[in-house]
C-alpha cells in the first residue's frame, strides 16, 4: 500500500499541475485600478537571505564585503562590467574532477560561456540600480578595439585608461570562483561563487568588494532499495543547467542586494531624468493631447489584426519620422558616449553621431574642443 501511495502521489501532483495550465487571455481593458508609483515596502530585505535561509538551506555563503568611503563622497555615475575570468576553467567539474573532457577550443568557449553567463545576471541586477550601466555590448566593443581580449591583458591595462576609452566613472572585474557540483546518491549540490571588484577610473581605487558563494542542497531519504534506486535518479536532475542558473541568478542577487545604496545618487538621476522628460517636445505634445482628449481605453484588441509571422511589416514599410538636425560644439570632457546620453538619453546611440561626422572624425575618441558635430 505505501508503496502504491509513493508512485500515486507524485501522479496526482502532475496532473494538478498540468490542469492548472490551461491558457487564460486577457484583453488589455481596465480591471483593477490601484495607483502606480506608490512606495514600494521591503525593497531594504527583499531578496537577502536571512540567517534562518541559510541554516535551513545548509548554504553558509561567503560573506565578504568591503566598502571604501569614496562610495559615498564620489559615487561613480556610470560604470561598466568587464568581463569576468573564470577560474574554474571549461570543463563542468563534477565532484571534484573534470565530468566533460571537452577539447581546449571547446573548454574556451565553455570558460567563456559560463564566466559570461554570471556577467549577465549581475548586469541585469545592477541595471536597476541607482547606477547608468554601460551596455555589455558596447564594452566588449570597446575593449575589443583596444585588443584586450584576455585577463592579463585586462588587468594590466590601467583602469584610468580604460575609463576614458569607455567614458566612465568606475568599472566592475570580476572573478568566477566556483560552478561546480556534488553528486553522491541520496545528495546532490550545486556551488556558484562569484567575486567582484568595483575600480574607480578616475584614480584606480577600490571602491567596493564583494564575494559569495550559493550552496543549492538537495537531500533525499530512502528507507528501503526501490525508495533508493528512485531518489538516486530523481537526485540527477539537480545537476541541471536549470538548477546551475537558478543558482547563479541567486548568488547575483544576493550579492547586488548588498551593495550599499547611493541615495545622493538615486535622488540626483531622479531629478535628472525629471528634467530631461519635462524638456522634451515630445512628452509636452502628448501631455496636451491627452489634457485636452477624453478619457478612451486603447489598449483592447478591438478586433484589429495581429502580427504573425506571415503578416509583420517589413521595416522598409515603417514610415520613420526624421527630427530636425541639430549641432553641438565639443566641449572639453566630451565624448561620444556622452553626447549620445545628453541628446538620446541612450549611450548605445554613439555610433550614430560617429557615422554622421566621420568627415571630421578620424575615430571615435578624436573629439576635440572647438569641432561643431551634427547630432542626427
Amino acid at each position: 500500500m505505501q508503496k502504491a501511495l509513493a508512485l500515486f502521489l507524485p501522479l496526482l501532483a502532475l496532473l494538478v499541475a498540468f490542469s492548472s495550465c490551461a491558457s487564460h487571455s486577457h484583453d488589455l481593458t481596465c480591471v483593477n485600478n490601484d495607483p502606480f508609483y506608490q512606495k514600494e515596502e521591503g525593497n531594504g530585505g527583499y531578496g537577502k537571505k536571512t540567517a534562518l535561509d541559510r541554516v535551513y538551506q545548509l548554504d553558509p555563503g561567503q560573506r565578504l564585503l568591503k566598502v571604501s568611503t569614496s562610495l559615498y563622497t564620489n559615487p561613480p555615475r556610470r560604470v561598466a562590467i568587464l568581463p569576468f575570468e573564470n577560474l574554474e576553467g571549461g570543463d563542468f567539474i563534477l565532484n571534484g574532477r573534470p565530468f566533460t573532457h571537452r577539447n581546449e577550443e571547446e573548454k574556451k568557449a565553455w570558460s567563456w560561456t559560463y564566466s559570461n553567463r554570471l556577467r549577465r545576471f549581475f548586469f541585469a541586477y545592477l541595471s536597476l540600480r541607482e547606477f547608468d550601466l554601460q551596455g555589455m555590448l558596447e564594452t566588449d566593443t570597446i575593449l575589443k578595439e583596444l585588443d584586450i581580449t584576455n585577463p592579463k591583458s585586462l588587468y594590466n591595462t590601467p583602469p584610468q585608461d580604460l575609463g576614458k576609452a569607455m567614458g566612465v566613472d568606475a568599472l566592475i572585474y570580476g572573478k568566477v570562483t566556483r560552478y561546480r557540483a556534488h553528486y553522491y546518491l541520496l545528495f546532490t549540490q550545486v556551488q556558484v561563487g562569484l567575486y567582484v571588484r568595483c575600480v574607480s577610473a578616475r584614480d584606480g581605487s577600490t571602491l567596493f568588494e564583494i564575494s559569495e558563494i550559493r550552496r543549492d542542497n538537495n537531500f533525499r531519504v530512502a528507507t528501503n532499495p526501490i525508495d533508493f534506486v528512485a531518489a538516486s535518479v530523481q537526485n540527477t536532475m539537480g545537476l541541471r543547467d536549470l538548477h546551475v542558473a537558478r543558482a547563479a541568478d541567486e548568488v547575483c542577487r544576493e550579492m547586488v542586494s548588498r551593495i550599499p545604496v547611493i541615495e545622493a545618487l538615486k535622488q540626483e538621476k531622479e531629478r535628472y531624468l525629471k528634467s530631461l522628460v519635462a524638456s522634451s517636445r515630445n512628452v509636452r505634445s502628448v501631455k496636451e493631447k491627452l489634457a485636452n482628449g477624453q478619457e478612451q481605453d486603447y489598449v483592447t484588441d478591438g478586433g484589429g489584426i495581429g502580427f504573425t509571422p506571415d503578416n509583420i511589416p517589413s521595416t522598409a514599410s515603417i514610415k520613420k519620422d526624421t527630427p530636425p538636425a541639430r549641432t553641438h560644439r565639443v566641449q572639453k570632457g566630451d565624448t561620444l558616449f556622452k553626447l549620445a546620453r545628453e541628446y538620446y538619453n541612450d549611450t548605445s546611440r554613439w555610433s550614430g553621431i560617429y557615422k554622421a561626422n566621420q568627415a571630421v572624425l578620424p575615430n571615435e575618441y578624436s573629439l576635440t574642443p572647438g569641432q561643431l558635430l551634427s547630432i542626427p
